[in-house]
């Protein structure tokens, strides 16, 4: 490595030379990193604006839908039908048994984004070695416990929509 004979002979700005090179080379590197995320560099003022947009009119912060848990849901098809939700984040999965006195359904699933208070998805029946699939949409009652939703399903090529509620027990 060739030294310049200035900075030779000065180690210290040989040094704090080498230390700005570095600091340059880290901000590029946060830029791009910021630019390949799609971030943007946010204000303290903008990040307290935020934060209160974010709150209800009595300043709370609102919370995030909790479909976690077992529920005690009803179809204009089924009553009383179990589904175990589980939850990361806003991705939500669910499965159900269908009553084998009414149905050939092996298992049911459920598979949904939450928005707002909402979850938006797909439910999937094995039944009789095919796969039977509908969207659902389900919204979270006020108390947290309880949804009202619809759900639909085809039948002899016409998508019908019904009613699907149900009532969180555990």
């Amino acid at each position: 490595m060739i030294i310049n004979p200035v900075l030779k002979k000065r180690p210290m700005l040989w040094f704090l030379s080498i230390l700005f090179a570095g600091f340059l080379a880290g901000i590029g590197t946060y830029e791009s990193i910021l630019r390949i995320a799609q971030l943007e560099v946010v204000s303290k003022t903008k990040l307290a604006e935020l934060k209160s947009a974010a709150g209800d009119s009595r300043g709370a912060i609102r919370r995030v839908a909790v479909w976690i848990g077992s529920w005690e849901t009803d179809t204009d098809t089924y009553e009383n039908l179990r589904v175990r939700f589980m939850q990361t984040t806003s991705d939500v999965t669910g499965t159900y048994r269908v009553p084998s006195q009414t149905s050939l359904v092996e298992e049911g699933q459920i598979e949904g984004r939450i928005s707002g208070n909402a979850l938006v998805g797909q439910w999937i029946e094995r039944r009789n070695g095919r796969d039977l699939r509908g969207e659902i949409l389900f919204v979270l009652l006020d108390d947290g416990r309880s949804f009202v939703g619809t759900y639909t399903r085809e039948r002899e090529g016409n998508r019908e929509r019904h009613v699907w509620t149900g009532r969180k027990i555990e």
